[in-house]
């Protein structure tokens, strides 16, 4: 499997403790062939909708490869239908694993 083939992502919450930015979540992206792992700290999960189309616009730049698939765990926090139309905009295949399923 190549780089960006198949990235899982989700987004962790609700930490005690806040970073030193404010920050009490984040979204990470994590390449299932490379274990690579991309965080973006968010104060809210306001920002939430924000982050996978920048992050799908600087690692296509930084690895000149297309992202092919995203996967998430059908925990329900990115369900949008602006998202499905987003990554269908772009051929970017969207799954679902199981709810709870690690990466």
């Amino acid at each position: 499997m190549l780089l960006l083939e198949s990235l899982y992502y989700d987004v962790c919450e609700k930490f005690n403790i806040k970073s030193l930015g404010g920050a009490s979540c984040f979204f990470a992206f994590i390449d299932d062939a490379h274990r690579k792992v991309w965080e973006y700290p968010m104060k809210s999960k306001g920002k939430v909708f924000d982050i996978p189309p920048k992050f799908h616009v600087s690692i296509e730049r930084e690895t000149k490869k297309l992202l092919k698939c995203l996967r998430k765990d059908n925990g329900g926090e990115y369900c949008s239908n602006s998202f499905k139309d987003y990554c269908n905009r772009f051929k970017i295949k969207h799954e679902n694993t199981l709810y709870g399923t690690t990466q």
